[in-house]
């Protein structure tokens, strides 16, 4: 009877570990988009706004040599 007593304390305190590993692991990343945020002033969604980053992308010129093929070809 004790060997499956201590079976079912290990798997609580596993448990009890991961659930508190995941609490963890959700304020990090709400600490990180915080953090994003306040580093990425832009949050505009406007039209103009993105018509500038897609005409600054279609500007930049290619970095790849005439080698380089993907398998999409």
């Amino acid at each position: 009877m004790k060997h499956n007593e201590n079976k079912n304390i290990n798997w609580i305190t596993m448990m009890t570990m991961f659930m508190e590993f995941m609490t963890l692991q959700n304020e990090y990343n709400a600490y990180r988009i915080k953090e994003y945020k306040e580093w990425d002033e832009k949050d505009c969604i406007c039209d103009l706004c993105n018509e500038a980053i897609i005409l600054a992308s279609e500007e930049a010129e290619s970095h790849f040599g005439d080698e380089f093929k993907g398998e999409w070809e």
